[in-house]
């Protein structure tokens, strides 16, 4: 055995060790922050966990979808290829702030010359997500508000507005990060991708937004139906609302700990408490959301990573 491959046996043993004790470490931690014996579920409960739990697969089939469409142009890849990527970068991402080492197990079968391309076809796809969870927060914000005394209501919805602006300006025109004096620090290779994805057609960068707002929708879904396995007093139309309220929160709040790491629960708790939910309930759907979404496909994502050979 080469001391390269022995470097990177040894590179995913950590890596997968790393991963299980973070996954159990937040179980630990969700369950100690609440009162299990407390919880009371509603008669639906069973099927509520169920659909969202089936929605899993349909989550990041849709960002599989989005990841297919931005890189065949790339480099030739099949579907199946592109959910195996989307799955590894997963795992890499769950453990890094913001998430955003997801690009390193999406590229890792990429060829070393189209890297460089496919770390920004994830920045780029990352953009269209969050500018989805942009919108619809900014549309909740504008119905719901935020009660919040020492913030002017007005300059928050402006503030949100531009925010969605800015994010679908540098969606659609990813050049306008390559001004001067910043663009003399990219790399040939950077201003090559940056070129890449400014050529992509209008109708292509629409559709994998449209993919995002389609996947944006189905773990809003996930989150009402979760919070529903238990008995709340709250009407739809204004929890749907409230939903996306702690999406917008949790999308335009940098993280630097591990893969929003009690960022949700703490915006959940920030805007579904003013509604009357009990933090137990808000804590331990947060916590399922999470377990669903990021820790079951992380480690299939691990799976892969252990059995996959990095291109060189």
């Amino acid at each position: 055995m080469t001391k390269t491959k022995k470097r990177t046996k040894i590179i995913k043993l950590v890596f997968g060790l790393a991963l299980l004790l973070f996954i159990a470490w937040k179980i630990a931690s969700s369950l100690k922050q609440t009162d299990l014996d407390a919880l009371q579920f509603s008669p639906t409960s069973s099927w509520m966990f169920l659909i969202a739990l089936v929605l899993m697969p349909v989550n990041w089939l849709l960002e599989s979808l989005k990841w297919h469409l931005l890189v065949k142009d790339i480099e030739k890849t099949s579907f199946t290829n592109s959910i195996v990527s989307v799955l590894a970068g997963i795992s890499t991402g769950l453990l890094t702030p913001n998430r955003i080492g997801n690009f390193i197990g999406r590229t890792m079968s990429m060829e070393k010359v189209n890297r460089t391309k496919g770390i920004l076809a994830t920045i780029h796809s990352n953009l269209a997500q969050f500018s989805a969870s942009v919108l619809f927060g900014v549309m909740s914000l504008l119905f719901l508000g935020l009660d919040i005394e020492y913030l002017d209501q007005s300059s928050v919805n402006v503030s949100a507005i531009l925010i969605l602006i800015v994010a679908l300006s540098l969606y659609y025109f990813p050049r306008l990060i390559d001004f001067n004096p910043i663009s003399k620090l990219y790399s040939n290779q950077m201003q090559l991708a940056l070129e890449h994805l400014q050529r992509e057609s209008f109708l292509l960068k629409t559709t994998v937004l449209f993919v995002s707002i389609t996947r944006y929708l189905v773990f809003l879904a996930q989150f009402y139906l979760l919070l529903n396995c238990f008995p709340i007093n709250v009407a739809s139309d204004t929890l749907i609302l409230a939903i996306a309220l702690v999406y917008l929160i949790t999308t335009i709040i940098p993280s630097f700990l591990f893969g929003k790491l009690f960022i949700r629960e703490a915006s959940a708790l920030f805007v579904l408490e003013g509604f009357g939910i009990e933090s137990s309930i808000i804590l331990v759907t947060a916590f399922l959301l999470w377990f669903i979404n990021l820790a079951i496909p992380s480690l299939a994502g691990a799976v892969i990573l252990f059995k996959s050979e990095p291109k060189v």
